[in-house]
């Protein structure tokens, strides 16, 4: 994950799931109906600059044109960032394509 330091906006990202943001997402942009649950001892280390990992996920999720000038407003926005690392104790994994909660099931069900 990885979040700016100096607290102008919040973004994390996890290489396994999509950016979110305080902001808006593109409209063409569609969000996935998955959860990734991490428990584990967590790291905050300051970095200066972007690192690597953060431009990769940013040209992943925007495409690369859109994710190069992405990462340029971030660099115009903050000179230091914070990577927070977690080594998971467990993880579990929410996925609502092909499985609903039980409610939401019974419901859908009509009982």
């Amino acid at each position: 994950m990885l979040c700016p330091h100096d607290g102008l906006f919040s973004l994390l990202s996890l290489s396994v799931s999509r950016c979110a943001t305080r902001g808006s997402f593109p409209s063409k942009k569609v969000l996935k109906n998955k959860v990734l649950l991490i428990r584990g001892i967590a790291r905050v280390e300051t970095v200066e600059g972007v690192p690597a990992e953060y431009a990769a996920a940013a040209q992943r999720y925007f495409a690369e044109e859109q994710g190069r000038a992405w990462v340029e407003q971030v660099r115009a926005m903050s000179t230091h960032m914070a990577r927070i690392s977690v080594r998971p104790t467990w993880v579990g994994l929410l996925d609502f394509e092909t499985r609903f909660p039980s409610a939401i099931e019974a419901a859908m069900a009509g009982s």
